[in-house]
């Protein structure tokens, strides 16, 4: 009996120690697999917050009442022989494309999803402010509702902006907040006017 036991000992032992290094081996692919899933998520909120921090600037220099007037608007048009831009920034540039694909890369759903938004009504301002320098003349058949149609979207334009920078904020402070329920009236190109903001909890705008 002690021959086996004797016998039996060193096996045992080898077996211990291989399922001792066994376990350090899986707990250590375990730490790694961690420390790399950390790095990552790490790496991916700071893409985020470049892209927040875009998207703030964007949306202040978007801001359809810093805007020229219509009746500026109208005497650059008169002076030059080129078209005239309608927004402060060229949406149809390289640059604002890149910016995009980077907004789609790394924001999240519901920040995509008022991006959207604001986008829409900038699409809608720049048609109308279009339409409404083509009817400027005040005995224009569409004078007027070209001009109301033209406050509608700058007042569209700028809650759609004021709720995009909100939530961004309140992200980048980790304290997300839940996307409201917008109605909207769309337009030719995009949304017009923000009709109704719930949001959770009952608050209600307009």
């Amino acid at each position: 009996m002690l021959e086996t036991v004797k016998t039996v000992l060193p096996y045992a032992s080898q077996l211990l120690t291989a399922i001792i290094a066994a376990i350090a081996i899986i707990a250590t692919r375990r730490s790694t697999k961690q420390t790399l899933d950390l790095q990552i998520k790490q790496r991916l909120w700071e893409q985020r917050v470049k892209v927040y921090v875009e998207i703030i600037d964007n949306a202040k220099k978007l801001n359809p009442y810093n805007a020229p007037t219509l009746e500026h608007m109208a005497e650059e048009t008169a002076e030059s022989e080129d078209s005239i831009p309608m927004l402060a920034m060229d949406t149809d540039s390289d640059d604002w494309h890149s910016f995009e694909t980077r907004v789609d890369a790394f924001a999240s759903d519901d920040i995509l999803s008022l991006y959207q938004l604001w986008k829409s009504s900038l699409y809608e301002y720049t048609w109308i402010t279009g339409k409404a320098l083509i009817h400027r003349d005040p005995t224009s058949e569409h004078h007027e509702e070209s001009i109301a149609q033209h406050e509608k979207v700058q007042e569209a334009v700028h809650e759609a902006q004021e709720l995009l920078v909100e939530h961004v904020r309140a992200e980048l402070r980790f304290q997300p907040m839940k996307l409201p329920k917008i109605m909207v009236k769309p337009g030719i190109s995009g949304v017009q006017e923000i009709i109704s903001v719930s949001k959770p909890g009952g608050g209600m705008k307009r």
